[in-house]
């Protein structure tokens, strides 16, 4: 099975639903079922937006964030250049 893995707390919002697309910079030829990995780090600023965005939109405030590890599996559906997903990052892949 593939695995990417991914910086907390953006990890957790993908396991949990809450943020559809990760941007890169290659695309992939894998569609289907993909294994999220907890990076060892979290990305520093983004700890205090995620507890916001848990607040406003009722996510489980997990009491530490996994880290360095599977924490879940989700569905990769496409590959695409642009979206109009909030998390898209223009000039990246999603």
């Amino acid at each position: 099975m593939k695995c990417l893995s991914v910086r907390q707390p953006w990890a957790q919002l993908i396991v949990d639903g809450h943020k559809d697309v990760e941007n890169r910079t290659w695309k992939t030829g894998h569609r289907g079922q993909i294994l999220i990995h907890a990076g060892l780090r979290v990305e520093k600023g983004a700890a205090e937006y995620y507890r916001e965005q848990a607040t406003q939109n009722s996510v489980p405030w997990p009491e530490k964030l996994a880290k360095g590890g599977i924490i879940g599996v989700v569905d990769l559906v496409d590959c695409v250049d642009s979206h109009s997903s909030e998390w898209y990052d223009p000039g990246r892949i999603a």
